[in-house]
């Protein structure tokens, strides 16, 4: 069992080829375990009852909000949004906010720093929790 968030990361790649599936796979575990961490103090801060489908459902909005492909075809709807209803504008910039709020318009080493600070926050609640 690995002693804190860092080792856990670490025993994971096992397997993976290529420099993007293990990009994918970096990205994927930092959405999962943010999430569980926040479900996690809502269910003992919140009293808010554990709910898999939520926990699940809101790890892939977090994971999506790092796609790449996703957020250039929403930018580009942003710019041909003329052919567009008003609330389909205000639904692809509000798309695109969110993105960008998940910082996937950084530079990969600002985007990398940002992860890693995710990291190092997660590790620092459990370790507050554990004292």
């Amino acid at each position: 069992m690995p002693a804190n968030p860092r080792q856990h990361f670490i025993q994971h790649p096992n397997g993976l080829h290529g420099k993007k599936q293990y990009s994918r796979w970096k990205v994927w575990w930092v959405a999962l375990n943010f999430t569980i961490w926040q479900h996690r103090n809502r269910l003992i801060f919140s009293n808010e009852p554990f709910n898999g489908c939520k926990l699940m459902e809101e790890a892939m909005f977090l994971y999506l909000n790092t796609n790449h492909d996703l957020y250039d075809a929403v930018k580009k709807a942003e710019q041909e949004c003329h052919m567009l209803s008003e609330e389909a504008q205000r639904g692809v910039r509000n798309l695109r906010a969110d993105f960008e709020r998940g910082g996937i318009h950084l530079c990969p080493e600002k985007l990398d720093r940002v992860n890693k600070l995710n990291i190092e926050i997660s590790q620092l609640c459990r370790e507050y929790v554990y004292n």
